[in-house]
């Protein structure tokens, strides 16, 4: 079970590669290394807050497709909703905020 939780993080963390050109690029990275690391040692959980947490800080755009990943793993890891939903506003079609 432990590595099925590792391999989704790794998947949404991949997923986020390609989109994480902003001006905080560098800490998005260090963002996304953090939850993998987490995931790595049985804290995922701990680690999608951590990156829910660092994406609305940083303003990060999410896709709908990245959204839907994290809301449902935010769901299968039993993660505060809240955190999740804030990333609502993020959801950009096209390059643009929805």
């Amino acid at each position: 079970m432990a590595r099925k939780h590792e391999q989704a993080m790794a998947d949404l963390v991949q997923a986020l590669g390609p989109v994480h050109v902003t001006l905080h690029k560098a800490e998005v990275e260090q963002t996304l290394l953090d939850a993998v690391y987490y995931a790595d040692h049985n804290e995922w959980g701990l680690g999608l807050e951590i990156l829910c947490d660092n994406l609305y800080e940083f303003d990060f755009p999410l896709p709908k497709a990245i959204f839907d990943q994290i809301s449902t793993l935010g769901n299968l890891w039993g993660i505060d909703q809240h955190r999740i939903e804030m990333l609502r506003e993020l959801i950009v079609d096209g390059g643009s905020k929805v």
